[in-house]
């Protein structure tokens, strides 16, 4: 599953970071403006730094602190979600805090049973 879910993650940021415009402006049903647009790009180099340092490494503890990053940007999004003036950036925020959230998730879990092999003298051959 590690694979994968970098590969996802590493895919994801790449749409934000090399057409922030056309996946924003699909997300949210609207074009948005230029701040958003440049959030998105700053989102899109998160997502791919994190894919290739997970890729690289893939230890339980990374893993854990990506999972905690994702669910920080999840919340964060939740927020604006909440509290934006903007209905397409709250439409936009859900997803995208849905979107982490589910990320968070499942780097958790991938951290989890990542620290029961270990536990377990499993490794990885890394």
């Amino acid at each position: 599953m590690s694979r994968a879910l970098e590969m996802a993650r590493a895919l994801y940021g790449a749409a934000f970071l090399l057409a922030p415009s056309r996946v924003l402006a699909r997300l949210a049903r609207s074009p948005l403006d230029r701040p958003a647009v440049t959030v998105a790009r700053v989102l899109g180099v998160r997502y791919v730094l994190q894919a290739a340092i997970l890729w690289a490494r893939p230890a339980p503890r990374r893993q854990l602190a990506g999972a905690a990053v994702d669910a920080a940007h999840a919340a964060s999004m939740c927020a604006l979600a909440r509290w934006s003036h903007r209905s397409a950036h709250r439409r936009l925020a859900a997803r995208n805090a849905r979107t982490a959230g589910l990320l968070a998730g499942a780097g958790a879990a991938q951290a989890a049973a990542g620290f029961r092999r270990c536990s377990a003298g499993i490794t990885s051959g890394r």
